[in-house]
């Protein structure tokens, strides 16, 4: 109860601050991080379909490229912890296990989407963030609530949808070396251009942590763990068909780290062993009109990922992992009538995995899908929409989702709601695996929903939207000690409330603040969801204090935790800042700190979390 009434606290002491200093500081300032940061007007995932952000019902966040710039930090990861209804937990620090969950669902309930490319693992059913890198990205949006039925399995939770940046006309990059403490520096580089139809960009990026031992000291960690990563991406984009496009996206990782683990049953101090992970990622996109009402979409995406653990001294430690996901679509979205679009759809998925002297399997997924968008009244928007998967190992399963989203007539106020099911395929390890794979397994479902108020004030500078969401799981897969086998033998529960607020002071500065209050239960034991906090808040305070200098601070705080045993998990608060500093039009120095009050805690128990640490470094573009 004291760390949740310190976190308050100092959440609101931040933001009173920054509501006393900024306007002063911002009056010689000529452009701010705030309007850079306005959200867009256009929502993709939320419809498959770019959709005006007013007419979405589902909820949804979308963090643009100069956001992400603006944090400075350099992987996805850290850019999504300031999302309501999102909560991370990363094993060690940088370069380790990572997981996002949306709304108390678990990770590998969380359908994670890399220019259309489905990149969950199908052995495991999550995907691990700890590799994936932030430059080269135009936007990521997530997508709340059950999704499956425009994306299927693994949305039962939500979206995380990633997007690589498009080239425009010309030709131009950039550049950004940082180094700090403990023992890391991290180099990138980035062109984009364009000419006569054709545009592109394109990204390199390496990075060495020497770090902290990924095991804390407080369970016997003292040895470093460094990590080690390479990544490039890119996307060539081609006008086609007169107004058509098409899009050819890549995105390629390989790390190396040395990790810590289990001995027996407790979390222990690993000198030897290691993990090496190589990841690649590409798609093909192509969409046409084919007439004033038919827009034609297809599309085709792989994922690949090789994960291999190394430890001289354990077999237990030593292993060899395939994923494979590829996936065909065809989608069209048709306007006949006024007020209308509807979206008619087909998609191929194969996944395969290896777990080296345990199984090699494959599994094939072909779905149907439909959603009808309406603009019924005047400000007033509904969807409604329905998907049918055939999976080769269990069948069929039917998905619906509906939406609505009303702008009150004489107000500023939007109400916004939402509805659906979700389901997740068990997966290969859940199917296969020896001496726990069980092929007569069923899908876990879902179903949810949602209904907020967003208001907005002060000619459109402030906004407030609160939503309540609940979401009840069935059929989830765990271990049955009766039969010593995976089955569907779990229900679970989660519900609460997401707030976000923003308030652009002046057009150098603006304040944005969340809070998400999360009650979940797993039904079998009365307990809550493992790792899933109670409350979560974030602040963020973005200015321009002077005509060269950008700043942002960020705020989060986590109370009320309980891992998979029951055991109580560490509150805890993380303040990180960044200022930037214009030394001409084309050299950007800056610091950056992360964990500024030295907090001591763990995301998950045993494991550490960097201390303070500081960055500097320089920002160059052409």
């Amino acid at each position: 109860m004291r760390q949740c009434i310190l976190a308050r606290c100092a959440v609101s002491m931040m933001a009173g601050a920054m509501l006393a200093v900024v306007p002063a500081w911002a009056e010689d300032a000529e452009a701010g991080p705030g309007a850079e940061a306005a959200l867009p007007d256009l929502v993709i995932s939320a419809n498959r379909y770019a959709t005006p952000a007013a007419a979405v019902g589902s909820a949804v966040t979308v963090i643009t490229a100069d956001e992400i710039e603006l944090q400075k930090q350099p992987t996805v990861l850290e850019v999504l912890r300031t999302v309501p209804g999102v909560e991370i937990t990363q094993s060690g620090g940088p370069g380790r296990l990572a997981d996002v969950s949306i709304r108390g669902a678990s990770s590998s309930q969380t359908l994670v989407l890399v220019d259309g490319v489905r990149v969950n693992a199908a052995t495991l059913g999550a995907f691990d963030f700890s590799g994936l890198t932030s430059d080269n990205i135009e936007r990521i949006e997530v997508l709340r609530g059950p999704q499956s039925t425009l994306y299927g399995s693994e949305a039962m939770g939500g979206v995380i949808s990633i997007t690589t940046r498009r080239g425009a006309a010309g030709a131009g990059g950039s550049a950004r070396v940082e180094g700090g403490t403990p023992e890391q520096w991290l180099g990138t580089a980035e062109v984009r251009g364009g000419q006569g139809g054709m545009d592109y960009s394109v990204s390199a990026l390496a990075q060495r942590y020497a770090g902290i031992s990924a095991v804390d000291k407080s369970v016997g960690g003292d040895e470093k763990d460094p990590f080690e990563s390479v990544s490039t991406s890119g996307r060539l984009g081609f006008d086609v068909l007169d107004e058509g496009r098409a899009d050819l996206t890549f995105r390629f990782f390989h790390d190396d780290a040395d990790v810590d683990g289990f001995d027996g049953m407790s979390v222990s101090d690993d000198p030897n062993a290691s993990t090496t992970r190589d990841g690649v990622m590409a798609g093909a996109t192509v969409q046409a009109p084919l007439s004033g009402w038919w827009q034609q979409t297809l599309s085709a995406g792989i994922y690949d990922e090789q994960l291999d653990g190394d430890d001289p001294d354990s077999a237990d430690n030593r292993y060899e992992i395939d994923n494979r996901n590829v996936d065909v679509s065809a989608q069209a979205d048709l306007t006949p009538v006024d007020r209308h679009v509807a979206s008619v759809g087909y998609e191929y998925e194969n996944r395969y995995g290896e777990s080296h002297g345990s199984y090699d399997e494959s599994a094939d997924i072909n779905s149907v899908f439909a959603q009808d968008q309406w603009n019924a009244l005047e400000g007033l928007y509904l969807t409604g929409g329905a998907r049918v998967d055939d999976h080769s190992e269990f069948g069929s399963e039917d998905t619906y989702r509906g939406t609505a989203s009303y702008d009150i007539p004489a107000t500023t106020l939007r109400a916004h709601g939402s509805v659906g099911t979700g389901f997740k395929a068990p997966t290969l390890t859940d199917l296969f695996y020896p001496y726990y794979g069980n092929p007569d397994l069923d899908p876990e479902t879902s179903v949810g929903y949602d209904g907020g108020l967003e208001a907005r004030f002060a000619d459109n500078r402030a906004k407030l939207d609160v939503t309540y969401f609940r979401n009840e799981f069935e059929n989830l897969i765990s271990f049955d000690s009766t039969t010593f086998l995976a089955a569907n033998v779990k229900e679970a529960m989660a519900q609460g409330v997401e707030t976000l607020g923003s308030l652009q002071l002046t057009s150098n500065a603006q304040v944005s603040a969340t809070y998400t209050y999360t009650d979940s239960e797993d039904k079998s034991t009365g307990e809550p969801l493992a790792r899933r906090p109670v409350h979560r808040a974030t602040l963020t305070a973005a200015c321009k204090p002077v005509k060269r200098i950008s700043t942002s601070v960020t705020l989060i705080a986590v109370n009320d935790r309980v891992d998979s045993d029951g055991s109580s998990m560490d509150n805890y608060e993380r303040v990180d800042a960044v200022v930037e500093y214009a030394l001409s039009r084309h050299v950007y120095p800056y610091v950056r700190v992360e964990n500024l009050l030295d907090q001591d805690y763990q995301e998950v128990n045993g494991f550490t979390s960097p201390g303070f640490t500081g960055i500097g470094g320089v920002r160059a573009t052409w």
